[in-house]
């Protein structure tokens, strides 16, 4: 025989059981929905921001890298006494001609003066096409490759080279006659790739 204690104790473990509708607490369906509707929409609004930013930094990182490795070639340069060269590379082993970097560069040190790399001539650097990430890395048209002399200059006149993402001009980098290098950022977020790397 079940006592009431029982029946009532019952009874607040499953207050449905005792035939009386209790407020239960909980999400609705259509809840759910607008919540889930206001996550995409912010989520729609967020990503373009988000890549973005995503492709500002990969632009300063590839930068930053160009950049490190025209100091480590000026450096080597002043330390070996020896010519060094960074020049555009599809095999990471020799120079490839033209404008374009974007497969890649390498860095070495030119001992016999030739602007290119040979088997004896040590590679100090190899940046490959994945290291860019898609991203483009060209020149100007006059200098195709970077030549650090043994007293630290970059005979010739200034170098330029553009990191592009897509027809939108990222970085630039400039190496000028003394061969000091600097990193700019575009004038304008509608920078063209193109035009600039016409000059």
């Amino acid at each position: 025989m079940k006592t009431d204690a029982m029946k009532a104790g019952k009874n607040k473990l499953n207050p449905l059981a005792s035939g009386t509708r209790a407020h239960v607490r909980g999400v609705t369906l259509i809840e759910t929905v607008c919540v889930l509707a206001v996550i995409g929409v912010v989520s729609a609004i967020g990503m373009p921001s988000l890549r973005g930013t995503l492709s500002n930094s990969h632009a300063t990182v590839v930068g930053d890298r160009l950049l490190t490795d025209l100091a480590r070639a000026r450096s080597e340069a002043i330390m070996s006494r020896m010519p060094s060269v960074v020049c555009p590379s599809v095999d990471g082993s020799t120079c490839t001609k033209g404008t374009d970097w974007s497969n890649g560069w390498i860095v070495f040190v030119d001992r016999d003066g030739d602007d290119q790399r040979s088997a004896i001539e040590p590679v100090l650097s190899v940046v490959t096409a994945n290291d860019l990430g898609g991203l483009q890395v060209t020149t100007s048209v006059g200098r195709t490759k970077a030549r650090f002399l043994p007293d630290g200059r970059s005979g010739g006149t200034n170098l330029s080279m553009h990191v592009c993402d897509g027809q939108k001009l990222a970085r630039s980098v400039i190496i000028n006659v003394v061969g000091r290098s600097r990193i700019e950022k575009p004038d304008s977020a509608d920078s063209a790739c193109d035009a600039v790397a016409a000059r």
